[in-house]
């Protein structure tokens, strides 16, 4: 997962695994994490400037009520650029950029919206004080976060939100500059099971973005006229 502020990469490990177990260590320009005095593959040059004191290594226990054989590790790493210079890394590790690459190639040839479900309606929206929640609901090509991961790229700023294909930054299925600010630690998405089903009557995914608003410029009541005052396509 990929914010304006930071990178934040989650594995399996082995169950029972603690902090005393982990040895990160945080450069501006390449971070190498050991596991058990072993190093991990999340080690080497990065592909953007990180700040040394915001990188953490955590050990995350099993959903709650999930008997799994394995702990998360997760990695988060904070990016140093801000602002006008802040932008997209793709991938944490230089190394890691060739596979990124070949996987965006592989989908640059889907037409555009052909992972939407309904390209003609493409998405609805919703706010609250606090919240913008949008829905995107997807074609069958989408049922895993894996699909997910691999197809879409999703990016929020604190002024702006992108959905694209993968290696199709020209041609967004959802973009533009918000009506407000947005407090980008506090944003996320997910996919979730849609109310719409396929044409086979298969159950469908959508993708639902939760857009945190920053309220303290959000206007009256947090409310914005709308998601966005200028939607790029």
């Amino acid at each position: 997962r990929e914010t304006a502020a930071e990178v934040v990469l989650t594995a399996r490990t082995r169950r029972g695994i603690d902090l005393s177990s982990l040895r990160l260590d945080a450069r501006e320009a390449s971070l190498d994490l050991e596991v058990d005095g072993i190093p991990s593959p999340w080690s080497g040059a990065l592909c953007g400037r990180a700040l040394p004191a915001g990188c953490s290594a955590a050990v995350l226990p099993p959903a709650q009520g999930c008997e799994a054989d394995h702990s998360l590790l997760q990695l988060t790493v904070a990016k140093a650029d801000e602002g006008p210079s802040a932008r997209y890394w793709r991938a944490p590790f230089r190394d890691l950029l060739p596979l990124v690459e070949a996987r965006e190639r592989l989908a640059e040839h889907a037409p555009r919206g052909s992972l939407l479900h309904t390209p003609d309606s493409g998405w609805q929206s919703g706010q609250t004080s606090d919240v913008f929640e949008v829905l995107m609901p997807l074609s069958a090509d989408v049922s895993t976060v894996e699909d997910a991961d691999r197809l879409l790229r999703v990016a929020v700023t604190a002024r702006s939100v992108s959905v694209h294909v993968a290696g199709q930054p020209d041609a967004p299925l959802l973009a533009g500059e918000t009506h407000g600010k947005l407090l980008v630690g506090g944003c996320s998405w997910r996919l979730a099971r849609s109310k719409v089903r396929g044409w086979r009557g298969e159950p469908l995914q959508q993708l639902e973005l939760h857009l945190a608003k920053d309220t303290a410029s959000a206007g009256p009541g947090g409310h914005w006229p709308d998601l966005f005052s200028t939607e790029y396509s």
